[in-house]
């Protein structure tokens, strides 16, 4: 079925196309016209891709574009259509190690906590695992911002934040994590 429609599909960064063929869009349609499919009761839905832009080739074939978000997000690379406005893609681990941090330091400061060893018991962790998640407060405001905005450079991980000491100087964090320097 997919082979009658589709003539083919190009993938770009931010974008990817698929070329309908106009002859195997009809053939769908007698198809479905003959199992009865348009007497069936469906909604109505005029803008069933409002994301795609659409042109027709010389060919007569029709080219839908979309935009995409393409990310690497915990090891696997995931493309996501964005609606007009729509929001970027987000690390959800790398938004809760971020949230967890918070936490956790206003936990050793209110005092529910006497030291990380102590805060790692309460939390069910090794203290080395809460030492590297408490690192993160250490992060550069623009950084922090970029990730909740998933805006963070590709490949930014819960890892490669953790792997080594976070260094001090802010710039010394943009151009380890590939954020420009400023």
């Amino acid at each position: 079925l997919l082979r009658m429609v589709l003539g083919k599909i190009l993938v770009f960064p931010e974008q990817i196309s698929f070329v309908l063929k106009v002859e195997g869009l009809k053939d769908l349609a007698e198809e479905m016209a003959m199992s009865g499919f348009f007497n069936m009761a469906h909604e109505e839905n005029t803008e069933i891709f409002p994301e795609a832009e659409q042109e027709v080739l010389e060919d007569g074939s029709i080219k839908l574009t979309v935009n995409v978000d393409s990310k690497r997000i915990d090891g696997h690379r995931h493309l996501v259509i964005l609606a007009p406005g729509a929001e970027r893609l987000k690390q959800t681990s790398l938004l809760r190690a971020i949230q967890r941090s918070r936490q956790w330091t206003d936990m050793l400061i209110n005092g529910e906590a006497g030291n990380v060893t102590d805060l790692a018991e309460k939390l069910g962790h090794k203290p080395s695992y809460v030492t590297r998640i408490l690192s993160l407060n250490n992060l550069a405001p623009d950084i922090v911002e970029s990730i909740l905005a998933g805006t963070e450079p590709d490949g930014l991980s819960i890892e490669k934040l953790t792997r080594q000491p976070i260094p001090e100087d802010w710039n010394e964090q943009r151009r380890l994590y590939g954020f420009p320097v400023r």
